[in-house]
């Protein structure tokens, strides 16, 4: 037999040893040790589930055997979780979430156990969709609610693969498989300090830099094209994650901001005023969009999102 040939069969008999291990896994167990690791007790998980304390403990000892791994120090009648036992506590209570919403979205029969998971892209639309986030709570509460920042680049992603239920985002996303609905929009103006002499935008852009918050709901590339439409180009840029540092600029007279209504009305436009505006300038807006995956139509957490939209 040929070394590369016995590479192969050695290969082929590793992956099937893997398969029959992986297959003997019973899920359950897996269950009941999730179970008892976010209880923190055997008694508590017991009762879940409807066995006695002795049978859950005899199901972990044999999960703990198929691994070869300890999940448990077991300090009396106190249960600590190991290195290993952590891993897998971290990793199953995520797949067993994910599972539930799973269900929801081919099943009329809700679960609802699981951590309702909103996605913010943080920007200027944050106060809006803490704002939403708190209206969910107040009232569909008590759940269990995880809010997490996210990016417009992963937002997408994270709602076809069940990691949050839904998001807020700054633009509507064109995937087919999500819905997406306006819920805020705020006119971008552009503000100088009350004690400039400069009242129009052409002039004051000839000789102070644009300011550019990244953060807020509207992209770059929409506010160069409106500028460039118009023929007004800035003397220079510049640009930074923290409306609070433009505003500031802005207020000692170093600079041109362009801001949305809803960061002035959030941070204070105390000391700004807004200039005077070309006629033929486009309007400029920064939006808010909350997005959510049409497969969800069964979800709890989708169901009870569109009672509140009404």
């Amino acid at each position: 037999m040929s070394d590369s040939k016995e590479m192969k069969n050695l290969r082929t008999e590793t992956r099937s040893g893997l398969s029959r291990k992986i297959s003997a896994v019973n899920w359950n167990q897996v269950y009941y040790f999730q179970l008892v690791a976010s209880l923190g007790s055997i008694k508590q998980a017991s009762e879940v589930v409807g066995l006695s304390p002795s049978t859950v403990s005899e199901h972990i000892a044999t999960l703990e055997e198929q691994l070869q791994v300890k999940l448990f120090d077991r300090n009396g009648r106190k249960l600590d979780l190991t290195e290993q036992g952590q891993k897998l506590h971290w990793h199953a209570k995520s797949m067993f979430e994910n599972g539930e919403r799973l269900l929801e979205t081919v099943s009329p029969v809700h679960v609802g156990t699981y951590p309702v998971g909103i996605g913010i892209v943080p920007g200027a639309q944050m106060a809006i969709a803490y704002k939403w986030a708190g209206d969910f709570i107040e009232r569909f509460g008590p759940r269990d609610v995880h809010l997490r920042h996210t990016t417009m680049d992963e937002i997408e992603g994270e709602i076809l693969s069940g990691k949050i239920d839904f998001g807020f985002a700054n633009s509507a996303l064109k995937n087919s498989n999500l819905e997406s609905r306006l819920i805020s929009s705020s006119q971008v103006r552009f503000y100088v300090s009350e004690e400039s002499s400069f009242s129009s935008l052409a002039s004051t852009l000839a000789k102070l830099p644009l300011l550019i918050c990244r953060s807020d709901s509207f992209s770059d590339a929409l506010l160069e094209k409106a500028l460039q439409e118009s023929d007004l180009f800035p003397s220079s840029v510049v640009t930074s994650d923290y409306p609070s540092v433009l505003l500031d600029l802005c207020r000692r007279g170093l600079g041109v901001g362009a801001f949305s209504e809803e960061v002035i009305k959030k941070l204070s436009g105390e000391g700004l005023k807004a200039l005077r505006l070309p006629p033929e300038l486009p309007k400029i807006e920064s939006n808010t969009y909350l997005i959510w995956p049409k497969d969800a139509a069964n979800s709890l957490a989708v169901q009870q999102l569109k009672q509140l939209i009404k």
